[in-house]
């Protein structure tokens, strides 16, 4: 599981953005619902 933290590019926020979006496709089907809703505070 990816650090939360580890993700944030603050230089290149569509970055940020495109690897959300892909753990997000990742995790959602596992159903780790408490990482996944981390991962959507992120979201623009």
């Amino acid at each position: 599981m990816v650090r939360i933290d580890d993700l944030w590019d603050y230089d290149h926020p569509g970055e940020t953005e495109r690897k959300i979006v892909k753990l997000l496709e990742e995790y959602e089907p596992a159903g780790d619902t408490g990482y996944i809703a981390e991962l959507l505070t992120l979201r623009r």
